[in-house]
C-alpha cells in the first residue's frame, strides 16, 4: 500500500500486533528492556497493544529533543550517538527510546545507515511511564525499605523522611555488559544498586582500559554528579554492569520540588551521610548523630597534584581523584571513596585495618607516612578536619578510645543510658560527662555486687558477663551485656537497695557510675523533677485507692478531678470520659495511645487508664501552674528572654512529635500549662494524629486564630506537620504582641484574614529580630515558610533570635535556664464545686492498663 504520512514517519503495511509471532517478538524485546523489564506480562501486553508499525530512513530520535516515543525494531539496523560520536548498532529486537521514561529528553541520537531503511514498532514513552508508575507505587513500601537500608536519607527528620514515599521510583534490569550511563553523560539522577555489581570504565572500548570505580549492593552509583557544584559536569567514564543487576533511580528533578531550595544542600549531606555510613563505628548513630556529624563536614576542592596539608581526620571524595601515599605505598580514591586518618581512632592498627591497609605492607613505621595529594585532574571532597572532629564527638558524648570498637562500645552505652529512667531526662552534653565518670571494674563468678537491703550509692552497667538478680531468695532475671541495674540509688537519699546481684559467669566486667558523679552533673530543679516523675510514674496505682478532692476541670469530654492517694498521699489530675453506646470514643482511645508513647519532661504524663462498664478514667499528672494564656493576660507582652523560654520549649516538644510523624493541630496558650518551677507542659493531644506514609492529612480541624492556610483549605491539597509551625508562629506573635495577628468576630471572618490579610505589627513591637523570625514562620505558603525545610525545626532553632550564652535547648531540658515566671498553685474559680458527680471509688474496673512501657527513644530525639 502507499506510504501514508503518520507524525513524521511513512506508515508500511502495517501487521496486526495480534499475530503470535509479532507479539511474541515484542513482548520477547521489552521483557530485555531494562526500563520495561519489571513490568509483568499482561502490563507488557497493554504496552504491545498500542504499538504502530513504521518504516523510515533518516533520523528516529535526536539527541536534547523530547522523549516522546519509545521503539522496537523489527528490521534493519540503526546507529546510537552521542555528542557527534558513534557508541552502539542496535539491530532487530532491540528497543531504543525507553529511556524516555527518565529523561525529559533524548540522550542520543538514533538513526539508520544513509540510504538504508528500518522498519519498527513505535509506542508511545507516556503509556510505558503510566504503568510503570502504577508498578512503582505497587512496591513502593519494598522500594522504600531498601532506601531506608541504604541510609542515604538517615539524616532527615522523620516527618521529611515520610515524604520520600511520595518521591517516584524507576527500577533497571540490566544484564552484564550493560551500560547505565557513558562517559560525557551529563547526569540528573541518583542510582541506588539494590543487587548485582557495576564497575566505572574509563577507556572501556580501548587496550587501556582501566576500572575507575566499583559498586556493590546498597552503593550510590554515580554519586558526585548530583552534587551541586557538579550537576552539569559530564561523566568522566563509562559504568557498565559487571553482572545481572537491579538498579533503583531517583529524579534529582522531582527532590527539587519536593524539597525546594533546600534539595541541593539535602542531597549533598545525604551523600555525606551516606560515606558516614560505611565507617564501622559512625554507622551505629542513631540519624540526628550522623546528621551532626554531617554539618561538621565542609566541601573543599583542590588544584591538581596539590599538597592537601590540612589535619584532616575523616574525607568523602566527590570528584576527581585523592592519592594516599604511606611509605612506597600509594592508593587512589575515587568519588564515593573514603579516608580515614590513623588519629580519628588512638590505635594504628584499627585505622590501617578499616582502611585496608595491613601493616605488613609497609617498608617501616618510619616510613609509613601519610601524604595527601590532589590527583592529576584535581579533587574535590567533604571533609571533617581534627578541630571539628572533636567539637561533634564532644557535642555527641563520644570521647576518642582505645579502638573503633571501644568507641563503638560507648556509644552504645551512651545510647542505653537513655533507657535508664533516671538518665532518660539527661541531654548530651551532661551524658557525655558521666560517661567520662565510668570506671570500669572486673568480678570474678560468685562475687556479689550487693546484697538487698544494703544504702545504695551506685549504678553499674553490664559491659561483659552474665549477672544474677535475686529477690527474697528467688532468682527473677538474668542480665547480660548492657544490661543495668542500681538506678534508684543515683537519686533517693538512703535508698535501700531491693535485690541482691551476683556474677553467674567465668566473670563480668562492670561499669560503675557513682552517685556524687551524677549528682554533680544534675541541676537542683533537674533532679527534683526527675525524682518526681519517677515516683509518679513508679506507683502502681488502683482506681479505688484514690480519694476525689475537687473538680478542676470541665469539658464536653467530661470532667477532671484533683485526686489524692489514699497510701502515699501522691496527687494526680483524674479525667473521666463517658462512654458512648458502650464504647470509648475514637478520638480519646487516640489520644491515650498517643500519650501512652510519649516520656518527654514537657509533655503531660499520663500514667494510668481504667475502664469501667460507663466510662474511661485517665490518670496522668497534676500541673499546678495554670496555663500561658493565664500568664500572658497578667504579665502582658513578653520580652524576648520570656518569649525565646517559652518558644524554645515548645519547639523542643514539637521536634519530638515530628520526628515521630505526629502532627498536634491544636497549638494554643490555652492548651500550654506550667508546672510548680514555671517550666512548660504540653496537654491535650485530642487532635494530634499519626500521619500516614504521605505525610498528609486533609481534615479541617483546630482552633481557627491560629489555624495555617493550607489547614484552612485542607480539602483540597491536605497539609502536614507545616501546621505546627505556624500555629507556634501565631503563639509567638501573642506573646511578644499582646494580641494574635489575625482577627475576626465570627470563625468565617478569621480564616479570611488568615489567608487574605498581610502581616502587620503592632507599632510598640519593635523587635527586628523578631519581626524576622515571626516572619519567616507565618509565611502563608508552607513550601517557603520557615521551619518547613528539609532541615525543619534545625533553622528556627539556628535563627540569631535564639541566639543565647551557651545551649538555650539544652539549657531548658537541664533546667540550667531559669523560667521568666514561676506561678503559685493556681484554682480555676471558673469551676463550680457543687457539681454533682458520681463516686468512681465504687466502680468495677474492667482494664486497667499502665502506661509507663517507655520508649527510651523518645528522649534520644531531642538530648542531644
Amino acid at each position: 500500500m502507499e506510504a501514508a504520512e503518520r507524525g513524521g514517519y511513512p506508515e508500511v503495511a502495517r501487521l496486526s500486533t495480534e499475530a503470535s509471532d509479532v507479539r511474541g517478538r515484542l513482548l520477547a524485546a521489552l521483557k530485555r528492556d531494562r526500563f520495561t523489564a519489571p513490568l509483568t506480562e499482561d502490563e507488557l501486553e497493554l504496552i504491545v497493544k498500542k504499538m504502530e508499525q513504521i518504516k523510515l530512513s533518516g533520523t528516529l530520535l535526536q539527541e536534547g529533543e523530547a522523549a516522546v516515543k519509545a521503539f522496537v525494531i523489527q528490521e534493519g539496523f540503526l546507529t546510537v550517538s552521542a555528542h557527534g560520536r558513534p557508541l552502539a548498532v542496535l539491530r532487530a529486537g532491540d528497543c531504543v527510546g525507553t529511556a524516555g521514561v527518565l529523561r525529559r529528553s533524548n540522550a542520543h541520537s538514533v538513526a539508520t545507515q544513509p540510504g538504508e531503511y528500518a522498519v519498527v514498532w513505535s509506542v508511545d514513552v507516556a503509556e510505558i511511564s503510566r504503568l510503570l508508575d502504577q508498578w512503582a507505587t505497587k512496591y513502593m513500601a519494598e522500594n522504600q525499605k531498601f532506601i531506608d537500608r541504604v541510609g542515604l536519607f538517615d539524616f532527615l527528620p522523620g516527618n521529611q523522611k515520610a515524604r520520600l514515599a511520595q518521591l517516584p521510583v524507576r527500577t533497571q534490569v540490566l544484564q552484564a555488559g550493560d551500560r547505565v550511563s557513558i562517559e560525557g553523560d551529563v547526569v540528573c539522577f541518583i542510582f541506588l544498586l539494590q543487587t548485582g555489581r557495576l564497575s566505572g570504565v574509563l577507556n572501556s572500548d580501548h587496550d587501556t582500559a582501566r576500572r575507575m570505580a566499583k559498586y556493590l549492593a546498597g552503593d550510590v552509583v554515580c554519586s558526585g554528579t548530583c552534587i551541586p557544584q557538579f550537576r552539569q559536569n559530564p561523566l568522566r567514564w563509562h559504568t557498565v554492569a559487571d553482572t545481572d543487576c537491579k538498579l533503583l533511580t531517583l529524579d534529582f528533578q522531582t527532590l527539587l520540588q519536593m524539597f525546594g531550595d533546600d534539595a541541593d544542600e539535602c542531597v549533598q549531606r545525604a551523600f555525606m551521610v551516606f560515606g558516614l555510613n560505611q565507617v564501622p563505628f559512625m554507622a551505629g548513630f542513631a540519624a540526628r548523630q550522623k546528621q551532626l556529624l554531617a554539618k561538621a563536614m565542609e566541601v573543599r576542592s583542590y588544584q591538581p597534584h596539590q599538597l592537601i596539608s590540612e589535619d584532616i581526620q575523616f574525607a568523602l571524595v566527590f570528584d576527581g581523584m585523592m592519592l594516599v601515599q604511606r611509605g612506597t605505598a600509594t592508593e587512589e580514591l575515587i568519588h564515593g571513596d573514603r579516608y580515614i586518618d590513623s588519629t580519628l581512632f588512638s590505635s594504628q592498627d584499627e585505622a590501617e585495618r578499616l582502611e585496608g591497609f595491613a601493616t605488613e605492607d609497609l617498608e617501616t613505621s618510619e616510613e609509613a607516612v601519610v601524604r595527601l595529594l590532589a590527583g592529576p585532574k584535581g579533587l574535590t571532597m567533604a571533609v571533617l578536619a581534627a578541630t571539628r572532629a572533636r567539637q561533634a564527638f564532644e557535642e555527641l558524648g563520644v570521647s576518642p578510645v582505645a579502638s573503633a570498637e571501644d568507641t563503638t562500645d560507648v556509644a552504645l552505652e551512651v545510647l542505653q543510658a537513655r533507657r535508664v529512667s533516671v538518665l532518660r531526662h539527661l541531654t548530651g552534653t551532661q551524658i557525655e560527662r558521666l560517661v567520662k565518670q565510668l570506671v570500669p571494674c572486673i568480678y570474678k563468678q560468685g562475687k556479689t555486687i550487693f546484697e538487698q537491703g544494703e544504702i545504695g550509692t551506685a549504678f553499674y552497667i553490664v559491659a561483659s558477663g552474665q549477672v544474677q538478680v535475686i529477690i527474697d531468695g528467688h532468682r527473677v532475671r538474668t542480665l547480660a551485656r548492657h544490661g543495668h541495674f542500681g538506678e534508684r540509688a543515683l537519686l533517693f537519699e538512703d535508698h535501700c537497695r531491693t535485690a541482691t546481684v551476683r556474677v553467674v559467669s567465668t566473670e563480668a566486667e562492670l561499669w560503675c557510675l557513682e552517685k556524687t558523679a551524677f549528682v554533680e552533673v544534675l541541676t537542683d530543679s533537674l533532679r527534683q523533677e526527675i525524682m518526681r516523675r519517677i515516683e509518679i510514674q513508679d506507683s502502681c496505682v488502683e482506681l479505688q485507692e484514690l480519694t476525689p478532692v475537687r473538680v478542676i476541670g470541665v469539658g464536653g469530654f467530661g470532667r477532671v478531678r484533683l485526686v489524692e492517694h489514699c497510701h502515699t498521699g501522691l496527687r494526680y489530675a483524674l479525667k473521666e470520659v463517658r462512654k458512648v453506646d458502650g464504647k470509648v470514643p475514637e478520638h480519646v482511645r487516640g489520644e491515650c495511645e498517643l500519650l501512652a508513647e510519649m516520656d518527654h519532661p514537657l509533655i503531660l504524663d499520663m500514667l494510668h487508664t481504667y475502664e469501667t462498664q460507663t466510662s474511661l478514667y485517665i490518670l496522668m499528672e497534676y500541673i499546678t501552674g495554670g496555663t500561658l494564656r493565664r500568664y500572658i493576660k497578667g504579665q502582658g507582652p513578653a520580652q524576648r528572654e520570656a518569649a525565646r523560654f517559652y518558644a524554645g520549649s515548645l519547639i523542643l516538644v514539637l521536634e519530638v512529635l515530628h520526628d515521630r510523624n505526629i502532627v498536634y493541630r491544636d497549638l494554643k496558650p490555652d492548651n500550654v500549662m506550667l508546672d510548680s518551677q514555671g517550666s512548660v507542659k504540653l496537654i491535650d493531644f485530642g487532635l494530634a494524629k499519626r500521619l500516614d506514609e504521605g505525610g498528609r492529612t486533609f481534615t479541617c480541624v483546630g482552633s481557627p486564630h491560629y489555624m495555617a492556610p493550607e489547614a484552612i483549605l485542607s480539602r483540597r491539597e491536605g497539609y502536614g506537620t507545616e501546621v505546627d509551625v505556624w500555629a507556634l508562629g501565631v503563639l509567638l506573635f501573642e506573646l511578644v504582641c499582646g494580641c494574635r495577628p489575625f482577627e475576626g468576630r465570627e470563625k468565617q471572618d478569621i480564616f479570611e484574614a488568615v489567608l487574605k490579610q498581610a502581616l502587620e505589627f503592632p507599632a510598640a513591637y519593635g523587635d527586628a529580630c523578631g519581626r524576622d523570625l515571626l516572619q519567616g514562620m507565618l509565611e502563608k505558603t508552607p513550601e517557603a515558610r520557615l521551619g518547613a525545610g528539609v532541615f525543619g525545626w534545625d533553622d528556627i532553632k539556628e535563627h540569631e533570635y535564639f541566639a543565647y550564652s551557651g545551649n538555650l535547648f539544652d539549657g531548658i531540658v537541664e533546667r540550667s535556664v531559669r523560667p521568666p515566671f514561676v506561678p503559685a498553685e493556681c484554682h480555676s474559680d471558673a469551676v463550680p464545686q457543687d457539681l454533682e458527680v458520681k463516686d468512681f471509688r465504687k466502680e468495677k474496673t474492667l482494664v486497667r492498663k499502665r502506661t509507663l512501657l517507655r520508649r527510651a527513644t523518645t528522649f534520644a530525639a531531642f538530648c542531644r
